[in-house]
């Protein structure tokens, strides 16, 4: 019985959670895994690898604002239009 749990802990439970992040990735949910590198829709200059957030949203939900025009981006390279932050 200890070993079914720990298989259950080991192997099924990381499983599972790589299909959840796999998934939400496909769909472009805020808790996938974005590309590397994303250019900025607008201007085309690619954002740095390493970001300093400017809002709570990108904080949380990765995203970047471009230096040069100021365009708002998602982690998936796609313009992030105005919401509340």
């Amino acid at each position: 019985m200890e070993i079914l749990i720990a298989m259950t802990f080991v192997i099924v439970a990381p499983a599972a959670a790589c299909g959840v992040l796999y998934y939400q990735t496909e769909v472009d949910a805020p808790r996938g895994l974005g590309p590397l590198r994303v250019s900025c829709p607008h201007c085309g200059k690619p954002q740095r690898f390493l970001r300093l957030p400017s809002t709570a949203h990108e904080f949380f939900f990765g995203g970047y604002t471009c230096g040069d025009c100021g365009c708002r981006i998602n982690k998936y390279g796609r313009e992030r239009f105005a919401q509340s932050d």
